[in-house]
C-alpha cells in the first residue's frame, strides 16, 4: 500500500515543532512517505484580525499550491493531511477544490476550517484554553462534523499548558491516539 503523510503548519508552528514533528517521525516509521510544506511571509498580529486572517489564508493557500504539484493524489493509496492551525482551514480547503478525500490529523483546528470541513475526515485536538477559537466550540463544530475532537484542559493553541511533564504526558497520548489513527 503506497500511502502519503502531508504536514501542513501553521502560522508561525512550523513542522519542526513537537506536534508535526513526531507526527512526522510516526508517519516515517508506520511505511508513509513525507511531504513537508513550508510557509513564509505572513502578517503579524493575525489573532482577532478578519483581514489579517484572511491574507494569511491566502498565502498559506498559495504556497501549498506550489508545494503540492508534483503530488499526484491517483497515484497513493492513502493519503493523511497532518495540519496545524491555519494549516487546517488550508488542507480542508485544498481538498475540496481537487477532490482528494484524504483523512486528517487536525491540530488546534480554527473556526474557519469548518467551512471546508468534509464530515468524517479525521480526527482532531483542541486546547480548552486557546485564544485563537476563544468564541467557538471546536468541540461542538467536530461533533456537527463527525470528526472525534481530543481536548486537552488548560491547554493553548499549541496545545501546551506550560508545565513541562503534563505537556510531555499530553504529547506522549496525542501520539498515541494519531499512532492508532495512521494504521487505520
Amino acid at each position: 500500500m503506497k500511502k502519503l503523510a502531508v504536514f501542513i503548519p501553521g502560522i508561525g508552528y512550523t513542522v519542526d515543532r513537537p506536534l508535526l514533528y513526531y507526527s512526522g517521525k510516526l508517519s516515517a516509521q508506520m511505511g508513509y512517505e513525507l511531504k513537508r510544506l513550508i510557509f513564509t511571509g505572513f502578517p503579524k498580529k493575525v489573532i482577532g484580525d478578519s483581514g489579517r486572517m484572511y491574507e494569511s489564508f491566502l498565502i498559506a493557500s498559495r504556497l501549498m499550491e506550489e508545494q503540492m504539484q508534483d503530488i499526484h493524489p491517483e497515484d497513493w493509496d492513502r493519503i493523511v493531511f497532518i495540519s496545524k492551525s491555519i494549516g487546517t482551514i488550508v488542507a480542508s480547503d485544498y481538498q475540496k477544490n481537487h477532490g482528494i478525500e484524504g483523512d486528517n490529523v487536525y491540530f488546534t483546528p480554527v473556526a474557519d476550517t469548518f467551512r471546508f470541513i468534509r464530515d468524517a475526515s479525521g480526527i482532531a485536538f483542541h486546547g480548552t484554553n486557546d485564544p485563537w477559537t476563544a468564541d467557538v466550540s471546536v468541540e461542538d463544530l467536530c461533533h456537527k462534523h463527525h470528526i472525534p475532537c481530543t481536548l486537552l484542559s488548560n491547554a493553548d493553541h499549541s496545545l501546551e499548558t506550560g508545565d513541562v511533564w503534563t505537556d510531555m504526558d499530553a504529547l506522549s497520548k496525542i501520539m498515541r491516539q494519531v499512532q492508532s489513527y495512521l494504521a487505520g
